[in-house]
């Protein structure tokens, strides 16, 4: 089954540009899907504009990328003294776990059904604290740490609340640290490629053994759209972070979740 061009096209932007801002993109698919009939042919489809994503965030990083590899081996293998490349490798290793742990967790037992009530709550929740980490966290680091890591890691664990946004997650914790902006998204970007790359092999690897591998194939250009609208995009949000903070993303899904929640609470009562 096909998908129709301007299908393709909404979810593409949606995606390539969600990724990169605390909005939730798998949220407003959903949205894009219930209500105004966007085909996104479920989870295949789903985990090629991930795939997309994956190749845009590792083209941006791919010099950090290089370094951090040509770092790994220089130290581990040719004994050399770790420099910062290496730590900061290591420090998206550590953030990385916690969300294994919780994605094979959720996998095994503690799926929840997604629902716009569940989304308008968790936009409301989580855009909350997010707008109260950037307003009142005062900015005293520089750089992430492994202390650091850790907290932004075990925040990530709540990632699989529909809406809860896994970037606003990580930029909440680590605003509530003191991190600055810059460094925040950067580290919350980065981190978001072992956790697609984990979930987009595992994909790849349960078509194949069902031999639906064709499936995924079949939506390459979705793929290449997606990662370069992610490439496009990436520049503009790190000026609009640079600028303006978090702040008017946490508003945004504070406005969007009371709407829903209202909406949904007036048609129980009525």
């Amino acid at each position: 089954m096909e998908i129709e061009p301007a299908s393709l096209i909404v979810a593409a932007v949606i995606q390539g540009f969600g990724e990169l801002i605390p909005i939730s993109s798998s949220a407003h698919l959903f949205f894009a899907e219930s209500y105004f009939g966007i085909n996104t042919q479920g989870r295949v489809f789903e985990i090629c504009l991930h795939f997309g994503s994956l190749l845009g965030l590792m083209y941006h990083f791919r010099l950090a990328l290089v370094r951090m590899v040509k770092s790994g081996v220089n130290t581990i293998v040719l004994r050399r003294a770790a420099d910062s490349d290496f730590h900061r490798g290591l420090h998206l290793i550590v953030a990385t776990l916690p969300a294994i742990i919780s994605g094979y967790i959720v996998s095994r037992s503690l799926a929840l059904s997604v629902s716009s009530p569940l989304i308008g709550g968790s936009f409301l929740i989580f855009g909350l604290c997010a707008l109260l980490a950037e307003k009142y966290a005062p900015t005293t680091q520089s750089a992430v740490t492994y202390k650091h890591a850790i907290l932004i890691g075990l925040g990530q664990m709540l990632a699989f609340i529909p809406g809860a946004s896994r970037l606003g997650l990580c930029a909440t914790v680590a605003r509530l640290m003191g991190i600055e902006r810059r460094c925040t998204l950067e580290f919350s970007l980065m981190l978001a490629i072992p956790v697609l790359l984990g979930a987009v092999t595992l994909t790849i690897v349960d078509l194949y053994k069902s031999r639906e591998l064709h499936l995924m194939l079949t939506h390459c250009p979705t793929i290449l759209l997606t990662g370069l609208l992610t490439i496009i995009a990436m520049p503009y949000v790190e000026r609009i972070i640079a600028r303006y903070g978090f702040a008017p993303f946490a508003r945004y899904r504070i406005a969007l979740g009371c709407g829903i929640v209202a909406y949904y609470a007036w048609q129980t009562l009525k």
